[in-house]
């Protein structure tokens, strides 16, 4: 049997501790990118921080850290796009993972999508144009209106998971334990 640790982080201390902790949050895996034709290069960055801010209008956001090699080109930036990784693309995810790239395949990306740049055969893919800009920490958060979004073919989703990438395939959902009453539209 396993053992259950239940320890309190203070905070400035065992980053490491901290970092693991985080780590037992599952999330998505996103490629970031811009550039692209008359934009310039192609630059693009893997991210776990992606997150819909707003429905109406349509706003996206993610992290930047202030170690990426890109930090200059995205903080500068007006434009972006998202591409939702399916599990099959965990090679493109540690590719853009890695330090700097010189040269970027442009041929694995739509470089015509409005905002930025997309992955071809990604889950979804989203072009962004960027409305904000809010350090925090050690981290800038982008946040842009979609311009374009497109999905991509089905399949089962990157995931990452205790300093893991994993396979999403969804096969089997939690069943709900309420169920939600009829909504009145009147």
């Amino acid at each position: 049997m396993s053992q259950v640790m239940d320890q309190t982080l203070s905070p400035g201390g065992d980053i490491m501790a901290y970092r693991a902790a985080l780590g037992r949050f599952a999330t998505g895996i996103c490629v970031a990118a811009i550039g692209g034709g008359e934009r310039g290069p192609i630059a693009a960055i893997t991210i776990n921080s992606f997150v819909s801010v707003s429905l109406a209008p349509p706003i996206l956001g993610w992290m930047l850290g202030d170690q990426s090699g890109y930090f200059a080109r995205f903080a500068a930036a007006d434009g972006f796009g998202i591409s939702v990784l399916r599990a099959d693309q965990a090679e493109l995810a540690r590719l853009f993972a890695r330090t700097v790239r010189d040269i970027v395949p442009e041929n694995l990306f739509d470089a015509e999508m409005p905002g930025g740049p997309v992955l071809r055969g990604a889950l979804s893919g989203f072009g962004c144009a960027v409305r904000a800009r809010e350090r925090h920490g050690d981290h800038l958060a982008i946040y842009g209106e979609t311009l374009a979004a497109r999905m991509g073919p089905p399949g089962p989703a990157l995931g990452f998971f205790g300093g893991q990438f994993r396979n999403w395939d969804w096969a089997e959902a939690v069943p709900p334990d309420i169920q939600r009453p009829e909504q009145d539209d009147k």
